[in-house]
């Protein structure tokens, strides 16, 4: 069962979405004309973001986003200056393994893409960013399990209910559970069409210099290719990868 959104929030962030660059004020009018509230409902909102900290009001009546959310701005360009930075790293793995590469960042509904670097093939698998991949059915969901805190993990496995992607899906807790700690062993997690039945990955993960693991990287492809020969020179060359995003210490 998916969980349920909160509207009043979905709400809140359609009325953000009404700032512009070349709108960077708004007012209870605007909001009551373009997103079809009434005065009262519209006031409410932009006086609780006020209370929230994410809008201010210089002049009554006219509302202007407020410094915590340059702040978040910048933590947001932040992110995608990493993106920029794994760019290249990604780009020679694809190219050295003639196979997609892409890296991703944790989020609570999985691994969601950052960076990719497509396969030169006429025929290849490809992945847009900011696409968000199943925790328990990819490469880089598992790695990420594997490598979160005990009780992170038994959170999140409740609530995944090892649903099956595809005919390979694993759906029993205690292979799943035992997959994981072999995957912490090795540092390296695959799919061998566990999502989509005709698509193969490997992926490791990236850590930081205190050991955290920041990001996941995974070579992927069709699972005809994926032999275990291409999954030993994956291994390596994203290994390879990871240890050069490490280094960069923007992590």
């Amino acid at each position: 069962m998916s969980t349920p959104l909160n509207g009043s929030l979905l709400k809140g962030v359609a009325i953000l979405d009404l700032f512009t660059a070349e709108r960077p004020e708004i007012t209870a009018a605007i909001v009551t004309s373009e997103l079809a509230m009434n005065a009262a409902t519209a006031h409410r909102f932009l006086t609780t973001l006020v209370e929230a900290g994410v809008l201010i009001s210089f002049q009554r009546g006219r509302y202007c986003l407020s410094q915590k959310m340059r702040d978040l701005g910048r933590i947001a360009d932040q992110s995608l200056q990493l993106g920029t930075l794994v760019q290249p790293i990604i780009e020679q793995a694809a190219r050295t393994l003639n196979e997609s590469v892409m890296a991703c960042r944790f989020t609570d509904l999985g691994p969601q893409c950052l960076a990719v670097a497509s396969s030169s093939r006429p025929i290849s698998v490809n992945i847009k960013v900011g696409t968000t991949l199943p925790m328990h059915a990819s490469a880089q969901g598992k790695l990420w399990l594997a490598f979160a805190a005990p009780r992170a993990r038994a959170a999140h496995l409740a609530e995944l209910a090892l649903v099956p992607h595809s005919a390979r899906t694993i759906t029993d807790a205690a292979t799943f559970d035992a997959e994981l700690d072999s995957i912490a062993t090795q540092k390296c997690a695959t799919n061998s069409g566990e999502n989509e039945e005709n698509i193969g990955a490997c992926a490791v993960p990236v850590f930081d210099a205190q050991g955290r693991m920041i990001l996941s990287l995974s070579a992927f492809g069709m699972l005809s290719r994926f032999d275990a020969a291409l999954q030993s020179r994956a291994r390596a060359c994203l290994s390879q990868a990871a240890a050069e995003i490490t280094a960069l210490g923007v992590c």
